[in-house]
């Protein structure tokens, strides 16, 4: 039998595995930067891409008014992404007693500060880095 013409087995474990190390999103990326790119090579082109890119994790950012369910939909989404649920009352948890600062006193500056602060620790950093 012409091997173009036999079935192929894939075991129904690949979606499970594919969906859990973002695998869709890494196509994605390579398939958007070849086609952008067009480089003469695309075999050591993707390699040289794999080898440079840092896998990227979808980012979310939920606004609104009071009392519209804000903060469970952002764990559910959290959840779902497996992302991590940053929020104006972790941040401001984590200083120290001298200069904790309640929600209303806290300015957007040292928010972003602490907000910037948060996000380069190890658990916000590239948590699906291996593919």
């Amino acid at each position: 039998m012409d091997e173009t013409l036999k079935p192929l087995r894939i075991p129904p474990q690949i979606s499970l595995y594919a969906d859990k190390h973002n695998v869709s999103h890494l196509v994605q990326h390579m398939v958007i930067s070849l086609v952008v790119d067009q480089p003469d090579d695309p075999i050591s082109y993707l390699i040289s891409f794999l080898q440079r890119r840092r896998v990227e994790c979808p980012r979310v950012m939920l606004l609104g008014p009071p009392a519209v369910g804000k903060h469970t939909l952002a764990k559910r989404l959290s959840t779902k992404l497996r992302a991590v649920h940053v929020t104006v009352e972790g941040l401001l948890q984590g200083q120290s007693e001298q200069s904790r600062l309640s929600k209303q006193e806290a300015s957007a500056e040292v928010l972003v500060q602490l907000l910037q602060q948060r996000l380069r620790e190890k658990d916000c950093f590239h948590r699906v880095s291996s593919v």
